[in-house]
């Protein structure tokens, strides 16, 4: 399973099933290759529109029931109120082909065993109160849509995380996020760019890392305020930031590898959000790749990023924001969950570069395919890269395949892992490019030699005066570079269109072709859009490192 978490679409419940908003966000989703969306339980029950819309794209649902890490009471009234909204629900879902798994609630069980101590005396009633509540009566409620016949349903799962089919239900787990049954939560302030961080669970269905929206979100959600100034802009993400623990997550991380000083982050706020947002994609990116890998030996099973949109504007976790424009973390994801990829992780105890191959698809009768595996060694002074390294693969259908190479074979005579960065590119027996990935031996801050890639920008778009309605605004941007340019972020800064919403077809990528052309499509057809270069602000890393 490849996807992420589903909160509502509007801080505002009665807007949350505005059916644009989500036809958008399930529509992302699906393009960005995932296939499961798990809606969260301290949101809603989504609209019937939400659950049509996933039956239409293949996108299977983890539903929660609404109860979360909270404890609920017996009295008569409420009990009676949960049987009819458990019956309610489950006979308005269960005829959904996406309906995958209901679970009756969220991070209770774990908050309960987390706080055994603290409850003292009445850790024992509570644990039987959640007993009554959970598995006496909203299970035996939920059996109004169980189904063992010819085509089977999942029982429900009590609670997430939990150890899953493992759970007996008559003594509540010591340890909910065990890495051997179950399900986990994953979160941890620890260095979320190195693969050690993370969990060799069966199944991660919670882990993220927050950024901050775009500017140009920013200044939409000052709504019609003179001043939408970067002090204004400051004072507004500070009231937004309810994350008890504030910045020093998203600041922590940057810290770990980026060229960004944290404490001054104010003075600076088209910085703080790109470093925000590449310091979220490459965590992530990161997570994503060590679970995918492990699913060798059926090991993990899946993972559902934290989470897919948001519910007002805000420092978050998502990686589309309020208004649905896409993070860097939502480009990277359509590469990063790609049924045939390629994975470079680097194994500290080995001195290795783990090469994983990734094919799901699916075939009645097992086949095999020969692929190409060829890693480029690049130096930061230059397009051309000094060394090249091939190794064949045989990979069969909906199956994965990982090889070491030392990374001392990699490194080009005596340059140091500062000064060089590797490009790895998955080839076909016919020589066509399937998959690409970039590894950095060494944290971004720590690289030396890096050139200004002295970018020029073209942009191209339709002859207003030649076109008719309904009009394609659809524009090519010609990137042209003389040296390596390190995570691209291009944004779109227009006064009027950034309110459109519109898409590029990649970004936050390294370039290490002299010319690369990326389009930025806009969903609006009513009028005639023209852009010029001055409309496009383009960062890179390099700028930053000079």
């Amino acid at each position: 399973m490849k996807g992420a978490n589903y909160v509502p679409a509007h801080t505002l419940p009665e807007l949350s099933a505005d059916a644009d908003a989500v036809a958008h966000l399930l529509k992302a989703a699906n393009e960005a290759n995932m296939n499961m969306i798990r809606v969260w339980g301290g949101g809603l029950y989504e609209s019937d529109t939400f659950y049509n819309l996933a039956d239409f794209y293949g996108l299977l649902v983890w539903q929660d029931m609404t109860f979360s890490q909270a404890a609920y009471p017996l009295a008569n009234d409420f009990v009676a109120s949960v049987c009819v909204e458990t019956v309610q629900n489950a006979q308005r879902l269960s005829y959904h082909p996406s309906l995958a798994l209901i679970v009756t609630n969220n991070e209770i069980e774990l908050f309960l065993s987390t706080n055994k101590s603290d409850f003292g005396e009445n850790a024992t009633r509570m644990e039987s109160d959640y007993k009554t509540l959970f598995i006496e009566t909203i299970i035996k409620e939920l059996k109004v849509i169980s189904r063992k016949d010819f085509s089977p349903r999942p029982e429900p799962m009590v609670s997430t995380p939990s150890l899953g089919v493992q759970e007996s239900g008559k003594n509540l787990s010591n340890n909910p996020q065990s890495f051997n049954y179950g399900d986990v939560h994953f979160w941890d302030d620890k260095d979320g760019f190195s693969p050690e961080t993370y969990p060799h669970a069966r199944f991660v269905s919670e882990f993220g890392y927050s950024s901050l929206p775009m500017k140009s979100t920013w200044q939409r959600a000052l709504a019609d305020s003179a001043d939408d100034s970067d002090l204004e802009i400051a004072r507004l993400i500070r009231s937004r930031q309810h994350d008890p623990k504030g910045f020093i997550p998203i600041l922590q991380l940057i810290a770990y590898q980026l060229p960004f000083v944290p404490q001054n982050w104010d003075e600076d706020i088209d910085k703080f959000i790109y470093f925000s947002q590449v310091a979220q994609a490459m965590a992530t990116k990161t997570a994503l790749e060590v679970f995918r890998s492990l699913r060798t030996g059926n090991h993990t099973m899946g993972a559902l990023m934290w989470q897919l949109n948001d519910v007002w504007v805000a420092p978050t976790w998502s990686c589309i924001d309020f208004y649905g424009n896409p993070k860097l973390l939502y480009y990277w994801t359509k590469e990063l969950l790609a049924p045939t990829s390629v994975i470079a992780l680097y194994d500290n105890n080995s001195n290795n570069l783990n090469i994983t191959l990734t094919r799901e698809d699916f075939s009645e009768h097992r086949d095999s395919q020969l692929y190409y595996v060829l890693v480029n060694t690049y130096l930061w002074t230059d397009l051309i890269p000094k060394k090249t390294i091939a190794r064949a693969f045989g990979l069969g259908s909906n199956n994965l395949e990982m090889r070491q190479i030392p990374l001392e074979y990699l490194l080009y005579e005596n340059h140091l892992k500062e000064e060089l960065f590797l490009e790895i590119i998955l080839e076909d027996e016919y020589g066509n490019s399937v998959a690409r990935n970039f590894f950095y031996p060494v944290p971004l801050n720590k690289i030396i030699g890096i050139k200004d890639p002295e970018l020029t920008l073209e942009v191209e778009g339709q002859d207003c005066k030649a076109a008719t309605s309904p009009y394609a605004n659809s524009f090519s941007l010609r990137i042209t570079v003389r040296y390596p340019a390190l995570l691209v972020y291009l944004e779109l800064v227009h006064p009027y269109y950034v309110k459109e919403r519109h898409r590029f077809s990649t970004n936050g990528f390294t370039q290490t072709q002299p010319k690369k052309t990326i389009h930025l499509v806009f969903e609006s057809d009513t009028v005639c859009m023209t852009l010029t270069t001055d409309h496009i602000k383009v960062q890179t890393i390099n700028q930053y490192l000079i």
